[in-house]
């Protein structure tokens, strides 16, 4: 899907036939095409405007279970040793989420590992991930996992979740998250080095001050008899 697809119909709409409780689920899905695909670009220029990471990925996530109707989301950055830092994780009350291991790793990995997004219309009935114990467990539904990518490397994912409904996110919904994502992905490694070097900057400023007392005390004992 190209960025006049997007203008001419919503991806987040379902295109399927809908039972009541998955057409209820989706009744809050009243953006068209162009009032979407005006939001993400105004959600991502606000981020480009943001040099702070983590007031920019709180903005990000929540502006993502807005638009997305996730119950719960999630951004996760991959840290210098390679591991997954869970940076944000919220539901769509704006509650701040205690519990990462309630979430599919399985399928967070995949993402990271392959580059490449997901999208699973029912986890639980899914020949790829049915069988996964996170799966299992927390009954998963519904899940959209998207790259995070700067000059092809993975420097994280989101990841969305709905358990309540299956169907929550279609293959259509993958356009509009790797756009938004493409673009996120830059303000967010930007914001990350813009931290990085604050703190470095920091730290050269506090051994200045240690040089200078040090020759202040050096100079102090040299004129004391």
């Amino acid at each position: 899907m190209n960025i006049d697809d997007l203008y001419r119909t919503n991806p987040f709409e379902s295109t399927t036939s809908e039972s009541s409780p998955t057409k209820e689920a989706n009744m809050h899905r009243d953006l068209k095409g162009e009032e979407l695909l005006s939001t993400v670009l105004q959600v991502t220029k606000k981020m480009g405007e943001m040099r702070s990471l983590e007031p920019l990925l709180q903005y990000a996530i929540d502006e993502l279970l807005r638009f997305t109707g996730a119950e719960k989301g999630y951004i996760i950055l991959v840290d210098n040793d390679g591991k997954l830092d869970f940076k944000v994780q919220r539901d769509a009350q704006g509650n701040t989420l205690s519990q990462v291991d309630e979430i599919s790793h399985t399928v967070i990995n995949n993402v990271i590992t392959s580059g490449e997004s997901l999208v699973l219309s029912n986890a639980l009935t899914d020949p790829r991930f049915g069988a996964a114990r996170s799966v299992i467990e927390l009954r998963l539904r519904s899940i959209l996992c998207v790259p995070l990518l700067v000059a092809n490397r993975t420097i994280g994912a989101i990841y969305l979740e709905n358990r309540e409904f299956e169907n929550r996110f279609v293959q259509a919904d993958q356009a509009t998250m790797e756009l938004w994502a493409n673009q996120a992905s830059v303000a967010i490694e930007n914001a990350r080095l813009n931290d990085e070097l604050e703190v470095a900057n920091k730290h050269l400023k506090q051994l200045d001050e240690m040089k200078s007392n040090f020759v202040m005390l050096v100079s102090h004992e040299l004129r004391t008899p």
